[in-house]
């Protein structure tokens, strides 16, 4: 959370900014997405980061619970 670009795009920053998805659209990041990137990581691609990165399996493997509190975190980080 320092800012910095890895895997995927920092979350410093991340709730509330607009990206740009590989296939041209733009989305922004709201709790909806994110919800959605952590239980189907592949839906959404942001633009120059690679597909089939991110593990599959984070809906039978965390709580709703825990899910939502990561959500929470990264929403802290602002934009």
């Amino acid at each position: 959370t320092d800012g910095n670009r890895s895997v995927g795009p920092t979350w410093l920053g991340l709730f509330g900014a607009q990206e740009l998805l590989d296939d041209g659209t733009t989305i922004s990041v709201d709790e909806a997405y994110l919800l959605k990137s952590i239980l189907d990581p592949n839906s959404q691609i942001v633009e120059g980061f690679l597909p089939d990165l991110m593990p599959k399996i984070y809906e039978n493997t965390f709580s709703q619970a825990e899910i939502d509190d990561l959500v929470a975190y990264i929403q802290s980080l602002g934009n």
